[in-house]
């Protein structure tokens, strides 16, 4: 049993008290009509959607109690946040921990001691975020650095009719074959404040301004494949954060967003309010195999001075370029890093591989879930956790506090973003594990982690499959494979049957032609 505390700590964070903040989600399904299009079954919390955002300060410690009322496991993964010897809280399925039953409910102790800035949650099980089982988390800076009067945060995201597990289906198929992954029906563009959301989806959605007054945006890109390209008339933009790192403050005209990516902007209120300005939100068309007609790329929301004011001017992008190199971004206090100790190659293809189906790999290796989740692996298995086969064969472990080098070359057609941390809904992913003989000695997950393994079935020690012996695989998940081309012995035995074949039928002419047909008679 898990104390609930509802009083403010003890300690003091910059001169700021610490506060334990308690949150009860009942993860259930809803119903929801953001694009104006369809009203459709939704993943939302306490039986509304969108979930509910989460905002603290630096210091705070978040005791997020989740109860499970949908009738598919689940889990919730902090996207972006540290957990220092505490990462059985992370919420990665698979990696971190084993999935919440249905009907089941899971503790996460978030102490946000060490970061501040733009983050979220979301389903970190079968894709649930894409049916809208996410929510923005702010870390607020007591110490902020930026001076600014007011925030907002603003959420992007691509928008599917069908639910995932419908549109995973259909992609990982044997009927598509070229992989091309499912388009969305729409996209949209809402917005938060204060803990709360604010009115309306895209043109129906305002953020009212103030003349002269500084505000920083939030920008979080919560698609499943859309990328944005993102921009504001009549303002200038300067970006002051990225992903949760505070940057030097760089002016912008038009800057892209990746999925999962974050970022923050100020903009300063123009002193008139004879106008009301759009904000845009375009979908990179690259990111798609075919565009709809019906399908809107291009999605607007109202910056508002005034309710009757009209629109300023407008203008349209010709191509799509970020108006600054993002590789000049700096962070404002920087960490100077030295040569990597150990680089990792990591190619990644997108293929048919040999059961038909067009996956996703990362060295010729699909990524499958492992029966015990990577974490307590590297717990249980004694000084055989060194061994990277104890982990399966998508995974690296690493010596403590190394500086690693990931050497990432992508091999296919389309554009790629990547960032750190397990995405295995098409078999693209990559499990690291640091200095496990150390985390055996640091690392002690409260028993609840292992009773809910155990309430789903699943194994709580040994290898990957379960196994004491680190190459013991027997029973894992695996492949499927690249398809092997060339000479293979199948392929030389099926010639060989046709040219064998073949050449029977041909002597059989040949003995016909010289032997006749005999006399015919009717």
């Amino acid at each position: 049993m898990r104390l609930n505390i509802a009083f403010p700590l003890a300690t003091l964070v910059s001169g700021v008290l610490a506060d334990v903040r308690e949150i009860w989600w009942t993860v259930s399904y809803a119903q929801a009509n953001p694009d104006d299009l369809l009203d459709r079954r939704v993943i939302g919390v306490n039986g509304s959607w969108p979930i509910p955002p989460i905002e603290v300060n630096k210091g705070d410690t978040i005791l997020l109690h989740a109860t499970n009322a949908l009738d598919v496991p689940t889990g919730i993964h902090h996207h972006g946040m540290f957990f220092r010897n505490h990462s059985y809280f992370d919420g990665a399925v698979g990696v971190t921990q084993c999935p919440i039953p249905a009907n089941a409910s899971f503790t996460y102790e978030v102490d946000v001691q060490e970061q501040t800035g733009t983050y979220w949650v979301h389903g970190h099980f079968s894709g649930q975020y894409v049916d809208g089982f996410r929510a923005p988390v702010i870390i607020r800076n007591p110490q902020e650095p930026h001076k600014y009067d007011g925030e907002f945060t603003i959420i992007v995201a691509d928008w599917y009719h069908a639910e995932h597990p419908v549109n995973a289906a259909k992609f990982m198929s044997i009927a598509n074959p070229g992989g091309a992954e499912p388009v969305p029906e729409a996209a949209i563009m809402y917005f938060t404040q204060n803990g709360s959301y604010l009115p309306g989806f895209n043109e129906n959605a305002t953020l009212p301004f103030e003349p002269g007054k500084t505000y920083r945006l939030r920008v979080i890109n919560m698609s499943a494949l859309a990328m944005f390209w993102f921009y504001i008339e009549g303002h200038q933009m300067r970006v002051i954060e990225v992903d949760g790192t505070d940057i030097q403050e760089t002016p912008v005209d038009l800057q892209s967003i990746s999925v999962a990516q974050r970022y923050s902007f100020l903009v300063t209120a123009r002193n008139d309010t004879n106008n009301n300005w759009l904000i845009h939100a375009n979908m990179d068309p690259d990111m798609f195999d075919g565009i709809p007609d019906t399908l809107q790329m291009n999605i607007t929301s109202t910056i508002q001075y005034a309710p009757n004011a009209p629109l300023g001017d407008t203008h349209t992008v010709d191509a799509y370029a970020n108006s600054v190199d993002d590789h000049s971004f700096a962070p404002l206090t920087p960490e100077p890093i030295g040569p990597a100790d150990v680089s990792i190659p990591l190619n990644a293809f997108f293929d048919t591989y040999d059961n038909g189906v067009n996956r996703a790999a990362f060295e010729n290796i699909t990524y499958n879930s492992p029966l015990v989740p990577s974490l307590l692996t590297a717990l249980s298995m004694g000084d055989q956790a060194t061994d990277v086969r104890a982990y399966g064969p998508s995974a690296s472990v690493l010596n403590y506090n190394q500086i690693v080098e990931l050497h990432v070359v992508n091999w296919d057609a389309g554009n790629h973003p990547l960032y750190v941390l397990p995405s295995p809904t098409s078999g693209l992913a990559w499990a690291m594990i640091e200095a496990p003989t150390l985390a055996q000695q640091w690392v002690k997950p409260p028993q609840y982690i292992y009773d809910q393994c155990q309430a789903g079935g699943f194994p709580t020690s040994g290898n990957a499959a379960g196994h004491i012996d680190a190459a013991d695989w027997r029973g894992l998940p695996l492949g499927p494979y690249p398809q092997v081309l060339g000479w293979t012995p199948r392929a030389i035995g099926a010639m060989f049957a046709c040219v064998f074949t073949a050449t029977l039928g041909m002597a059989t002419v040949v003995w016909y032609g010289f032997t006749g047909m005999g006399d015919i008679s009717v």
